[in-house]
C-alpha cells in the first residue's frame, strides 16, 4: 500500500480559516511531517508513484507521498518543513506568477 497525503492550503497565520478538511496550520504540518520522519516513512517522487500506481516500480521500506494540493503560495511554507524532515516530494510548481499561486522563482 501506498499512503498518498494531501495538503490542500498551510496555515501561516492566526488570522486563517481554523485547520479543517481543506487547511491545516503550519505547526500541525509540522507535526505531521516530523511523526512520518520519525516512524520510518520514505517520500516517493511524483513519478515514482505514477510506477507504483502502474505496477512498474517497487518501493522498499515504508513508502509516503506528500502532495500539496493546487500550488498556493502558503504551500511555500511547507518546503522548508519537508526538508528538514527528509520528507521533500520534488512537486512541480508553476511557472507563471500569480497572487495566490507559489511560483518557482518564490521557492528558489
Amino acid at each position: 500500500t501506498l499512503p498518498i497525503l494531501v495538503y490542500h492550503q498551510i496555515r501561516t497565520s492566526g488570522t486563517e480559516p481554523a485547520d479543517s478538511d481543506e487547511a491545516i496550520s503550519l505547526e500541525r504540518f509540522t507535526e505531521e511531517m516530523q511523526d512520518l520522519k520519525a516512524t520510518g516513512y520514505v517520500p516517493l517522487s511524483m513519478e515514482e508513484v505514477v510506477g507504483f500506481m502502474r505496477g512498474t516500480f517497487v518501493p522498499s521500506g515504508k513508502p509516503v507521498a506528500v502532495h500539496l494540493d493546487d500550488g498556493w503560495k502558503s504551500g511555500l511554507a511547507a518546503y522548508p518543513v519537508l526538508e528538514r524532515a527528509g520528507l521533500m516530494n520534488r512537486s512541480r510548481m508553476k511557472d507563471e506568477p500569480d497572487a495566490n499561486v507559489g511560483n518557482v522563482a518564490e521557492a528558489r
